[in-house]
């Protein structure tokens, strides 16, 4: 007999013909597939910008880190303009050109850990010259 609770325990009973024992298993899971991905995104300097990441469900909860071009993102270091929120979203600040890159989310718990699609953030830069607006793009987007 299997009974398990929401708490993610789980009794076995093993019948045996010389008696029964029981033992408990706590369980512990991560779905693929993340609720929502981020998606890439342009923000003018020094404005905020959001990058929306929902993990996949799991047991327990997973934690959510971020990546840039690879790298752990260390929003508690000082001078950084990032924010992960408790939702797992994250926050610039104020965009600087410096935040430009590949972004990934992270789902972690004890059953696995999954990275979501990069998206790709474009911080442009406004230039006024003789009352006309040019805006500065990176190689990247340019034709």
């Amino acid at each position: 007999m299997n009974q398990c609770k929401k708490s993610r325990r789980c009794q076995c009973k093993l019948f045996q013909s010389g008696g029964s024992s029981s033992s408990w298993l706590v369980v512990h899971v991560i779905r693929k597939h993340f609720t929502e991905n981020p998606y890439s995104r342009s923000v003018e300097l020094e404005r905020q910008v959001e990058l929306r990441c929902l993990a996949p469900e799991g047991i327990p909860p997973p934690d959510v880190t971020w990546q840039k071009n690879g790298v752990p993102v260390e929003p508690k270091r000082e001078g950084s303009n990032l924010i992960v929120s408790s939702e797992g979203h994250l926050l610039v600040v104020q965009a600087r050109l410096a935040d430009m890159g590949n972004y990934t989310c992270v789902s972690e718990n004890v059953a696995g850990k999954r990275i979501s699609d990069t998206a790709i953030l474009t911080v442009l830069e406004n230039v006024q010259r003789n009352n006309k607006t040019l805006q500065i793009l990176d190689d990247s987007e340019r034709v």
